[in-house]
């Protein structure tokens, strides 16, 4: 199968794994088969056939932009779809999905070329996997902020939506974003200690400038979490700094690929 081909039959795959839940919200129809919570398995396998295609590329990985955005892109709506089989995260699928499928259009439309050999160190390799994983879980929890933004100013203005419908109650919604964040951070850190320990000239300038970006960010989600913890943060102030604090890693995480 051709990767246009594959990527095509991801998007509409995508596609039919987002609309079907909401049209049965809409619609308050129930599924005979719990066909709809499996939906999204095929284009996540498409999606990765694609990726396989794409990044792979004889003894060498393609880490151009695009490819590394679908890549990001995959990773966060296959974790929304393993935890989705819990309805206080299943929300994420409505804008995970659609991401995933837009990210897909990038790759075959502007294809770009960063060649790196991460056979020839393994260090490296980690890295990458761990920032990905790190960098992933965090934007699932900016998803979450931007859900939680959304419903408690539906709530605020007592505006009837449907997302009101779809979204589980807002305490709950607020205790799975600080989860998400929680678990973003942890793998975060991680990544910062195997940076210093493992191979990472610091002193180099776009080295210590994406380090400096980095732990920036790591202490957003330190204060974060501590005043969630301490002085019960919430509401629009742990959205901000969520949102604040992804931006900032998004910045690292990208910026040596679109710095060329």
């Amino acid at each position: 199968m051709s990767n246009i081909l594959a990527a095509l039959a991801a998007i509409v795959g995508y596609i039919l794994a987002t609309y079907l839940p909401v049209r049965q919200i809409i619609y308050q129809t129930k599924s005979k088969l719990p066909v709809n919570r499996w939906l999204g398995l095929v284009p996540l396998i498409l999606h990765a056939y694609v990726l396989y295609r794409l990044i792979d590329i004889q003894a060498v990985q393609n880490l151009a932009f695009v490819n590394l955005f679908s890549l990001v892109a995959w990773v966060v709506a296959a974790l929304v779809f393993i935890v989705s089989f819990r309805t206080s995260v299943a929300n994420l699928i409505f804008i995970a999905f659609p991401i995933a499928a837009i990210s897909l259009f990038l790759p075959i439309l502007f294809p770009g070329k960063y060649l790196v050999d991460t056979a020839a160190d393994m260090h490296q390799l980690l890295h990458i996997l761990l920032s990905t994983l790190a960098f992933s879980v965090l934007c699932m929890g900016a998803l979450q902020a931007v859900l939680v933004g959304l419903q408690e100013w539906l709530l605020r203005h007592k505006q009837a939506s449907l997302l009101i419908q779809i979204l589980p109650p807002l305490e709950l919604m607020e205790t799975v974003l600080f989860q998400l964040i929680t678990a973003g951070f942890i793998l975060l850190t991680i990544v910062i200690i195997s940076s210093l320990i493992s191979f990472f000239p610091i002193l180099h300038a776009t080295i210590w400038q994406k380090m400096a970006l980095t732990l920036f960010a790591w202490l957003v989600f330190v204060i974060l979490l501590i005043g969630r913890w301490f002085f019960g943060w919430r509401g629009q102030l742990a959205i901000r700094s969520t949102i604040i604090g992804v931006l900032l890693i998004t910045l690292v995480y990208f910026g040596s690929v679109l710095i060329q």
